[in-house]
C-alpha cells in the first residue's frame, strides 16, 4: 500500500465523501451502510515478527485482491476513510508490542492497539474508478 502525505490524504477523504453521503448527510455509519459499505467481521487473525516487534492482525480475507474505500468509524458519526488498492485483506486491528518489553501481556488490552476500539466498514468500487478519483484528487 502507498503511503500518501496528509494534504493528498484530506484531500481523498473530501473526495470520498461524496461517494459515502450526499450534501444533507454527515458521513456516519449509518450513511456509509445506505451507500452500500459492508460491516467487516474480522474473523481471521495472523501473528508475526517483524524486526523488534510481535504483530498480531485481525483481518478479512477477501476471496480475491480488490480495491475498496476502507471506513473505520470510532462512534456513530465519526468515520476516517481510505482508499486501498488492489489488496487480498481488511486489516481491520493490529497489535503491536516490542518484542525486548513482551512478557506474559494481554495482546488484546488497549494499550498495544494500533487503533483505538471502532467499527471497520468497506466498499468494493473497480481499481480503474479508484485511480481515476485518486488521479483528479492529486490534480488539486
Amino acid at each position: 500500500m502507498k503511503t500518501f502525505n496528509l494534504k493528498r490524504l484530506f484531500i481523498y477523504i473530501l473526495c470520498f465523501s461524496c461517494f459515502a453521503c450526499n450534501e444533507e448527510k454527515v458521513l456516519d455509519m449509518n450513511s456509509l451502510e445506505e451507500a452500500g459499505y459492508k460491516k467487516s467481521n474480522c474473523d481471521h487473525t495472523i501473528s508475526y515478527e517483524q524486526e523488534e516487534l510481535s504483530i498480531i492482525e485481525t483481518s478479512v480475507v477477501l476471496n480475491k485482491r480488490e480495491s475498496f474505500i476502507l471506513a473505520r468509524c470510532f462512534n456513530k458519526s465519526e468515520c476516517l476513510l481510505s482508499a486501498i488498492l488492489d489488496e487480498k485483506e481488511i486489516i481491520c486491528q493490529r497489535y503491536i508490542v516490542e518484542k525486548k518489553s513482551e512478557d506474559k501481556r494481554e495482546y488484546l488490552h488497549d494499550i498495544y492497539k494500533e487503533y483505538d476500539n471502532h467499527e471497520v466498514l468497506y466498499k468494493i468500487v473497480l481499481k480503474e474508478d479508484l485511480e481515476k478519483i485518486l488521479k483528479r484528487a492529486k490534480s488539486f
